[in-house]
């Protein structure tokens, strides 16, 4: 046995000798060393990381600082450029103004050189070399105009010169107050112009005017479209006064398209581009990558299908102030970065860097992508990211190898230490089988020889201490035999005279004796059967802890064993004028298997407790089916009114020789041993059992234990007239809720009241008559005083407590046909028959019938009344009563419900308390049915 559990015990990880050397391995090297690589990789990558970021630092303050230097360069050299231009501008303005004041010396001769339109419009009509020239129809020509046309014929050469010396001009001009226009190169101005066409109302002449020029300096315009047919172009725009007064605007005009190829056309690092942007925020000029990035066309050119009769400028989606995907872009630009760049994000971020422009308040932006930027780093960063890798993937697979060597040398290492462990082990198995001289194992090393040494000394003392064992043993079977045998003589021995001192005392009382002397036979008898029941607790506390208590399998029906133990308590209920009541849930089987009698024994010491515990009040008997440890058990509950238990006493409740209080011992008697017995029990039968309980309100034991069981054909189909009609009339409330829990069971319709007043109001407001009332007997002469309103209910059943003692006869206010009695507790199978019988009695007369072990209560002979009479009259007088009026007594008690007050009776004259006797014996005399006046 003892080898068994030895050899059945596991520990939580068990490990050979080879994998615990090789564990160790992996603990004291491997793991050391692998976390040290591990350590040294993590640094070479957190370093090579942070110096990523640090370049990527360091290259964005480099580019920010390059862009900001090219940005500046740049603005100045398109600054010198668009300056050259505003130089000529005011060139032309000067010749403009110098020809306007000097007079002609002849008239201008119309048929040679100009031409005019049916509206009005005069038009030079011939290329001849000099420029072309536009009068309007707007204004009708008369000879200053005529004047003014030879006037500004001077200004062809000039005009000529400035676009020839300058590339970027394009074209050169003048405009009058009075929309004469004289522009170089020459061109078809009728196919262009309209004949009256309104110059100064393009921007091209008002943005010079004294409201929108007052300073008449030059000044550059946003792009427009040229009436010209030059397509999109800025101008450089100057005033001609004559004293205060506008005499006309000389311009320059630069094409977009000029601007993009000539002043744009940057080299630009990273692939950065150039955009010029005017103050306004339109975008005057796009490269062909800002297009794509941007999602526009630079407007270069123009399709002149007709004459622009009006001013025409670009439309809003170059205006990156109008437009939500450049909101970034428009507050960096309104921000102050002259000397600054920020990231701006379209599909993907650019560095911006940008400068005014001073002379036209125009910005070019440089924009820079990020990842050109940052792509050397970042390519550094991947080629060090990949020596890492492979640095990682070197130390794999030298682990690998590594592994793979030592795991060799833990093979080696653990057979060198493994034999000699195997040597010892097998000395140690010939110890355990009783060899105790093993066949001992030689070895070098010297601790495995100190090991077998003192194995061998083990040895010894374990051949020592066998012969010891052995001797104990011998001696505790010894004294166990003789406690059994002693515990079975004490048993006989002291049952034998205490049996025969309760007999004795049982016999002597029927002899002629004074009262003191049957006070003392009385006590004699008590004090034995107290002392019988400690005797017998005793001797099962020790069969359980000796193991030889056997548990029995047989069938039985746990309705009816309730129905004994109601029967057994009965007495003593009565006594205490308590209330029991036993449900029995539907779930529970109607047969069981199991320990009828432990169960029985189980339950005699819960109900006796709670008897013995509650002075009034309620004991309910509670069973039902519940899942216990995954299979279907039956729990029983006991539950009082009583006294209760504090928590800290519940803790100690169930041990042996305990109660929950050391006053309980002198007042209600007991040794502490009930409970003890019961826990072992219910622990026998493999179930638990559990107490609740608050100090002055009651208690509630519960235990479940698995009893499989059946449900009989019978009782699972009550047969029952469907719908049944009842009506339950008690003063309890745990009673009906009893009643109406089996009634429903059978598919009756149930009324509950609570008094005879509230059954007669339920009658009266149901149209429908009853069939059934049950009726308890306490409320026959409480209630019905007279009435006359439950004569229609046909069937009564009267529930009877067993100290009823007054007549159990209907009053004439109740015309049942049938009226039969039922004692409580009432359970399942009693009520059924009881209603059973009520349905079945074929008598045409009212009578009274009693159903199982109830009697009959139509009639008592006179004789019996007598000699109640004279028993109380003795008793009145104090007399003595005799053994033979004593046998009488206990003759009539039989097994009704009358019984049970006879013997109450008779035990109350063999205590001498005559004057609870006269009570009792008033009650049974007005029980009794017939003439008793």
């Amino acid at each position: 046995m003892f080898k068994k559990r030895i050899l059945s015990i596991r520990f939580p990880q068990d490990v050979s000798l080879h994998q615990w050397v090789w564990l160790a391995y992996v603990r004291a090297a491997l793991i050391p060393l692998l976390f040290v690589e591990l350590a040294l990789l993590g640094v070479y990558m957190l370093s090579h990381e942070w110096s990523k970021t640090e370049r990527i630092v360091a290259i964005q303050a480099l580019a920010s600082n390059e862009l900001l230097r090219l940005v500046e360069n740049h603005v100045d050299a398109i600054e010198r450029q668009l300056d050259g231009v505003s130089q000529l501008t005011e060139l032309l303005r000067q010749e403009t103004q110098d020809a306007l004041a000097r007079p002609v010396e002849k008239d201008l001769e119309l048929p040679n050189r100009y031409a005019m339109t049916k509206d009005g419009a005069l038009y030079s009509r011939v290329n001849d070399g000099g420029a072309a020239v536009f009068f309007s129809g707007f204004v009708k020509i008369n000879d200053s105009i005529k004047t003014k046309i030879s006037q500004t014929s001077r200004l062809d050469a000039t005009l000529r010169r400035i676009v020839d010396v300058n590339p970027l001009v394009v074209q050169a001009y003048f405009n009058s107050h009075d929309s004469l226009n004289r522009i170089w190169p020459y061109f078809d101005v009728l196919s262009q112009y309209p004949e009256k066409m309104d110059i100064p109302s393009y921007n091209f002449y008002y943005e010079a005017d004294a409201e929108h020029n007052p300073d008449r300096k030059t000044l550059w315009i946003d792009a427009y479209l040229d009436p010209a047919g030059q397509g999109w172009m800025v101008s450089s725009i100057s005033p001609v006064y004559k004293g205060d007064f506008l005499e006309g605007v000389v311009g320059l005009d630069i094409t977009l398209d000029a601007i993009v190829k000539q002043v744009l056309a940057l080299r630009l690092p990273w692939q950065g581009f150039a955009v010029l942007i005017s103050k306004d925020g339109m975008l005057l000029a796009l490269p062909e990558r800002a297009e794509k990035l941007f999602n526009l066309h630079e407007l270069t050119s123009h399709h002149y299908d007709q004459a622009i009769r009006q001013e025409t400028f670009k439309p809003d989606a170059f205006n990156i102030h109008r437009r939500p995907d450049m909101r970034q872009l428009s507050e960096a630009l309104t921000r102050d970065q002259q000397n600054n760049t920020t990231l701006v994000y379209f599909n993907e971020p650019y560095l911006l860097a940008s400068k005014t422009l001073p002379s036209t308040g125009w910005r070019l932006a440089i924009f820079a992508p990020e990842n050109e930027i940052f792509k050397p780093a970042k390519v550094l960063a991947a080629r060090l990211t990949r020596i890492g890798w492979y640095i990682l993937g070197g130390l794999f697979i030298f682990y690998l190898l590594f592994f793979g060597f030592l795991y060799q040398r833990a093979k080696r290492l653990s057979r060198d230490i493994s034999d000699p462990l195997q040597g010892i082990q097998n000395m140690a198995i010939q110890i355990g089988d009783g060899n105790f001289q093993p066949d001992a194992p030689v070895f070098k090393v010297k601790e495995f020889k100190s090991t077998v040494n003192q194995m061998l000394l083990t040895a010894d003392k374990l051949q020592y201490a066998e012969h010891q064992l052995i001797g104990a043993k011998e001696q505790a079977e010894q004294a166990n035999y003789a406690k059994g045998a002693f515990l079975a003589n004490m048993s006989h021995e002291i049952r034998t005279p205490l049996n025969a001192i309760t007999g004795l005392a049982e016999l002597a009382k029927n002899d002629n004796l004074d009262n003191t002397q049957k006070r003392y036979l009385n006590q004699i008898q008590q004090s034995s059967h107290s002392l019988l029941a400690i005797i017998n607790d005793i001797l099962d506390l020790s069969k359980i802890e000796s193991g030889k208590v056997k548990l029995e399998n047989t069938r039985f029906v746990i309705e009816e064993m309730l129905q004994g133990l109601a029967d057994h308590f009965i007495r003593m209920i009565e006594h205490k004028r308590l209330q029991l009541f036993i449900h029995i849930h539907k779930t529970v089987p109607d047969v069981v298997w199991g320990d009828e009698q432990r169960i029985r024994q189980i339950l005699i010491n819960l109900i006796g407790n709670a008897v013995k515990f509650t002075e009034h009040g309620e004991i309910h008997v509670i069973v039902d089916a519940v899942k216990h440890r995954s299979r279907y058990g039956v729990r029983f509950l006991v539950r009082d009114t009583g006294i209760g238990i504090s928590t800290e006493s519940i803790e100690h409740l169930f041990q042996v020789f305990t109660q929950a209080d050391v006053s309980i011992s002198r007042k209600f008697g007991g040794t502490g041993l009930g409970l003890a017995i019961c826990q072992q029990l219910v622990n026998l039968m493999g179930g638990a059992i559990n107490v609740s309980s608050r100090l002055g309100e009651g208690s509630a034991f519960e235990f479940t234990v698995e009893l499989p069981g059946e449900f009989t054909a019978d009782s699972s189909t009550v047969k029952l007239q469907s719908g049944l009609r009842v009506i339950v009339v008690d003063g309890s409330r745990a009673s009906c809720e009893v009643l109406q829990y089996y009634l429903q069971e059978w598919h009756c319709h149930v009324c509950l009241a609570y008094s005879v007043n509230q059954a007669i109001d339920i009658i009266k407001q149901d149209s429908t008559p009853f069939d059934l009332m049950l009726l308890d007997a306490e409320l026959l002469q409480e209630d019905f005083g007279g009435r006359t309103d439950l004569h229609a209910i046909p069937n009564i059943i009267l529930l009877t407590d067993s100290y009823y003692r007054k007549p159990l006869q209907l009053p004439m206010d109740l015309n049942a046909n049938t009226t039969v009695l039922l004692n409580k507790p009432v359970l399942r199978t009693s009520l059924l028959h009881a209603i059973r019988s009520s349905f079945q009695a074929c008598s045409e007369q009212k009578t009274i019938v009693g159903t199982d072990d109830q009697v009959t209560s139509n009639k008592l002979s006179q004789d019996y009344i007598q000699f109640f009479r004279d028993l109380d009259a003795l008793l009145l007088e104090n007399a003595y009563i005799d053994s033979e009026l004593l046998n009488k007594i206990d003759c009539l008690a039989g097994d009704g419900n009358e019984s049970r007050q006879y013997k109450a009776l008779l035990d109350c004259l063999m205590a001498y308390d005559y004057p609870k006797a006269r009570d009792m014996l008033s009650d049974i005399i007005n029980s009794l049915p017939g003439d008793t006046a």
